[in-house]
């Protein structure tokens, strides 16, 4: 299989700097991915990911990093999303969508967007079929 693209990056953790890295990812992708309808779910796979990595792994600490790496062939994306926190063991059939809290349900879209998740600490890798 040949890759069609890559991206890898880091950003601090403050939640302004995740906007542009999303979309500097997105505008790579379109060259390659035509329909709408993916390129929204990769947006969301990667606000979520991103958004947890800073927030939740690093607590906004802005000395800490989120790490970004993207791989795309002709068949799947691959992303994966690294912080600097302690990491977690998340299992997203103990959420609830009719709980009042929102804790786990930035992963349970994630994995609903994606074909595996595999997740080994503080870093996340998910894998989508195109």
């Amino acid at each position: 299989m040949t890759t069609r693209y890559t991206y890898s990056g880091a950003i601090q953790s403050d939640i302004s700097a995740i906007k542009p890295m999303v979309m500097e990812v997105l505008h790579g992708l379109t060259g390659f991915i035509d329909d709408e309808d993916t390129i929204f779910d990769i947006r969301l796979i990667l606000d979520e990911l991103i958004v947890n990595g800073a927030k939740h792994g690093n607590a906004l600490d802005p000395s800490k990093s989120v790490k970004l790496c993207v791989a795309m062939d002709e068949n799947e994306i691959a992303i994966t999303v690294a912080d600097e926190g302690e990491g977690f063991c998340c299992d997203v059939k103990n959420y609830f969508y009719n709980s009042l809290t929102p804790s786990g349900r930035g992963l349970m879209l994630v994995e609903a967007l994606t074909d595996r998740c595999i997740l080994n600490k503080n870093t996340i890798t998910v894998y989508k079929s195109l």
